[in-house]
């Protein structure tokens, strides 16, 4: 019979495991405006009015869009 060596499987299993879950980041519409978009919260912008402010500039987003950006970003 022959012996299993469970470490070494277990160990090439983990690697797998790690190379799956690998995150991709993939940059979001509002990146390139982050500056604008941190100054007018500031100053005081709902999410609406950035909204807006996206849809002028020719990149429509939704505004839970912009709520989850903030929470990363802001």
């Amino acid at each position: 019979m022959k012996k299993i060596d469970l470490e070494a499987i277990l160990k090439k299993l983990k690697a797998k495991t790690k190379l799956r879950k690998k995150k991709c980041y993939n940059p979001s519409k509002l990146d390139d405006w982050r500056y604008e978009l941190i100054e007018l919260r500031q100053k005081g912008a709902t999410y609406s009015e950035l909204r807006e402010f996206m849809k002028n500039n020719r990149k429509p987003v939704v505004i839970s869009t912009i709520s989850r950006w903030f929470k990363k970003n802001g």
